[in-house]
């Protein structure tokens, strides 16, 4: 992985672990689950990492979709 990933990376657990403190025990548990294979796999290096592009314009999005062969409506 490159820099600016594992740079990502870091602030990512740096969240992760500073919510954990700050939820209820039963909430905790939840939010562990939710996230438990997502951060096995990425704060790991195991996987590798997918990124979208900002689809938020228009030419973008159109761009996107056309790559993906897809039509959105």
């Amino acid at each position: 992985m490159n820099h600016a990933t594992n740079k990502n990376l870091d602030e990512i657990k740096k969240f992760y672990k500073k919510r954990l403190i700050k939820i209820s025990a039963s909430d905790k548990k939840s939010f562990k689950l939710e996230f438990n294979e997502w951060i096995k796999d990425s704060f790991s290096g195991s996987e590798y990492i997918w990124t979208l592009p900002d689809l938020t314009r228009v030419d973008r999005l159109e761009n996107f979709c056309r790559s993906i062969k897809k039509k959105i409506k």
